[in-house]
């Protein structure tokens, strides 16, 4: 039975690479189309428009997201309308669970509830802030309830 099995082995590792080379690779993903605005958000969301986007990925069970929600609405505010834009992905999990969090944030949030945009850029853990350049790919990758903003901005 082993023996016969082992032919997993290399598509197995060519499955793995390409997945990871898609994850990595800083293109614009096709899960975008899956974004939905959160209830209040008027703006599309910001990747590969043009200017710089922060995005925070958040889960409502997460206590360090919760914890951090006070940045993401400074952070929200404070650039509005500037060269950076910021949005908020809130992900995996139920759908009220997703509009009650999304309410709190305030405008600039969106659903990502199979968690198809966090997976396709390689969001392992919440909250994870990604800092996206003008043509949508992403140039840093921080983690954590309270990154500093030269953690997040310094590229």
């Amino acid at each position: 039975m082993k023996n016969k099995m082992l032919w997993l082995i290399p598509v197995c590792g060519v499955i793995g690479a390409v997945l990871f080379a898609t994850m990595t690779s800083g293109k614009m993903p096709a899960e975008l189309a899956s974004l939905q605005p959160a209830r209040g958000t008027t703006e599309a969301f910001c990747m590969g428009r043009g200017s710089k986007c922060l995005v925070a990925f958040v889960a409502p069970w997460c206590g360090y997201c919760r914890r951090s929600t006070p940045l993401m609405q400074t952070l929200l505010n404070k650039y509005q309308g500037k060269d950076l834009t910021v949005n908020v992905v809130v992900t995996a999990d139920e759908s009220a669970s997703l509009d009650t969090y999304a309410a709190e944030l305030g405008k600039g949030a969106f659903y990502d509830p199979q968690t198809a945009l966090a997976t396709s850029v390689g969001v392992r853990g919440f909250p994870t802030w990604v800092l996206f350049d003008e043509k949508g790919k992403a140039v840093k990758t921080a983690s954590g309830a309270f990154p500093s903003q030269e953690t997040l901005f310094a590229h």
